[in-house]
């Protein structure tokens, strides 16, 4: 399934697993809701691992250029999956 979220590193909870796992300490979370085919309205939260992430996320009414150049910018200092699992302390959960 695909989401509307354009960025590509963040962690992605549906409504359930956030009420069996409390994900305040990962920090700020967005709420949302992601319209998946066959499924309709999901509720999600979404968490941005760098809080630059969000900031991309959000500008969206940016110009094409301008964008694409805020990504390579991140993409350039970006983090491996296993360090952001550790920091996070996801990894075995």
């Amino acid at each position: 399934m695909k989401n509307s979220i354009g960025v590509s590193e963040y962690m992605l909870f549906t409504k359930s697993f956030s009420q069996i796992k409390n994900l305040n300490a990962l920090g700020s979370i967005e709420e949302r809701k992601e319209k998946y085919n066959d499924l309709g309205l999901v509720d999600c939260s979404v968490f941005y691992p760098d809080p630059k992430l969000y900031q991309l996320e959000v500008a969206k009414k940016k110009s094409w250029f301008r964008n694409n150049f805020a990504l390579l910018k991140y993409f350039i200092k970006s983090k491996s999956k296993k360090k952001i699992e550790k920091k996070y302390n996801l990894i075995g959960t």
